[in-house]
């Protein structure tokens, strides 16, 4: 699935952390909302900070069947000057089917479609890469690449 980016990619800060991880800004398709922030202090306030499970998948499939990830990475995005907001489902798994940004006059629209889970829209000033970390499982250990089996 192409990335829905609506926007310049210009216009999402520190946007080169995320194509130096995967070459191309990604889909966001079957990636994991982990948590959201939303908080009213701050000089960019009020913002809300999302932690995203994201990876590439490739054409390889492991021995269950399933496509192989690669690249598997914690993307933490920030949101700045949020208007509108609503936010719904939020659950133990936030499948996102879509992330799509669209530029509306002075302010960025944002959708998350859901395939399970969290699902939500708003609209924002400013959209920031915050950190983009290796994704770490549940012992803390770094999952760079999975390989076929």
């Amino acid at each position: 699935m192409e990335a829905s980016l609506g926007i310049d990619i210009q216009a999402i800060e520190n946007y080169q952390t995320v194509l130096q991880r995967f070459g191309t800004w990604p889909s966001f398709h079957d990636s994991e909302i982990h948590s959201i922030l939303l908080d009213r202090d701050g000089p960019d306030r009020p913002y809300l900070e999302m932690r995203v499970h994201v990876f590439a998948t490739t054409s390889d499939v492991d021995k269950e069947g399933r496509y192989v990830r690669d690249k598997q990475t914690m993307i933490t995005m920030r949101f700045s000057g949020i208007e509108s907001e609503e936010i719904v489902e939020f659950n133990v798994q936030n499948v996102i089917f879509d992330l799509h940004m669209q530029a509306d006059r002075d302010r960025i629209s944002v959708e998350i479609s859901s395939s399970f889970g969290c699902a939500g829209s708003f609209t924002c000033k400013r959209v920031a890469v915050k950190s983009v970390e290796d994704f770490k499982d549940e012992s803390g250990d770094a999952i760079h690449n999975s390989q076929p089996k």
